[in-house]
């Protein structure tokens, strides 16, 4: 249950967000993308903006998929071992990010996202500069 609340309020949160300057508890996706991507791989964000994966083939915008740690995990846990995310991206050619939350878990502080949009909304500009993203095909996971 927990998860989809979390899905709806994302979604209603980002569905109105295009183009719109960053407003208090929303996440914002960015109006534009790099028209190349970095290489492939798994890479880490700069700060605490968390881990980016990208496929191998990438000639053209990729969808992005957002994954979220849980309480206390990292966003490490997304590409660990048998259970990694990273060859269903491989096989789907899609691009992860899989940002830091600030505190031990998102939707910590004030009211429902607290100050965690500001974390995801930094995490989205710098993959948006970095890689050419189709803001068409955006999806999301929490673990």
């Amino acid at each position: 249950m927990r998860i989809l609340i979390y899905e709806i309020l994302f979604v209603l949160g980002v569905a109105r967000s295009f183009g719109v300057a960053a407003e208090l508890g929303r996440i914002v996706v960015p109006d534009k993308s790099s028209t190349q991507t970095v290489s492939a791989g798994l890479q880490k964000l700069s700060g605490r903006n968390g881990l980016l994966y990208v496929p191998v083939d990438h000639a053209e915008p990729l969808p992005l998929l957002i994954l979220l740690h849980k309480f206390g995990g990292s966003p490490k846990e997304w590409f660990a071992g048998g259970e990694s995310f990273a060859p269903y991206a491989e096989k789907g050619h899609f691009i992860i990010l899989a940002p830091e939350s600030p505190g031990a878990s998102w939707g910590t502080g004030p009211k429902t996202w607290g100050y965690d949009y500001v974390a995801i909304n930094r995490a989205l500009e710098e993959v948006f500069a970095r890689c050419a993203i189709d803001r068409n095909r955006l999806h999301w996971r929490v673990l």
